[in-house]
């Protein structure tokens, strides 16, 4: 990048020489430019970075929750009285138990009749 004198511009400028001094200026104006646009360019690599960021956040998110698909099991025809306590103890003897899911209904609270159980090991 070439340097500019701007006292050499206005002495130069001050002789009469304006052709000189503006090619000087357009030069200047170029560079503007140009870093202007390589700003832009930036900020744009820096968002396409934070977008394949995000994107790996939701692979490892999916990623996890398919480890969770592969150690739960679906219990059906669950009694409607059913506790969790109890599902807990019936298969515990598979393997250590992580969490048991009763599914109730939203606007009643009452049992669904099915169940889900998180086993800490997708072996068990």
């Amino acid at each position: 990048m070439e340097q500019v004198n701007i006292d050499q511009m206005n002495a130069e400028k001050a002789k009469g020489d304006g052709a000189n001094f503006k090619v000087q200026v357009d030069d200047i104006n170029n560079i503007d430019k140009e870093f202007s646009d390589l700003q832009k360019l930036k900020m744009m690599n820096e968002g396409a970075e934070i977008q394949m960021n995000q994107g790996g956040n939701v692979d490892s998110h999916e990623q996890e929750q398919e480890e969770i698909n592969n150690r739960s099991i679906f219990v059906g025809n669950v009694d409607y009285s059913t506790q969790p306590e109890e599902l807990q103890s019936l298969f515990s003897e598979c393997g250590l138990i992580n969490r048991v899911t009763i599914l109730v209904n939203k606007n009643t609270g009452h049992s669904k009749g099915y169940a889900y159980i998180e086993f800490a090991d997708a072996s068990s």
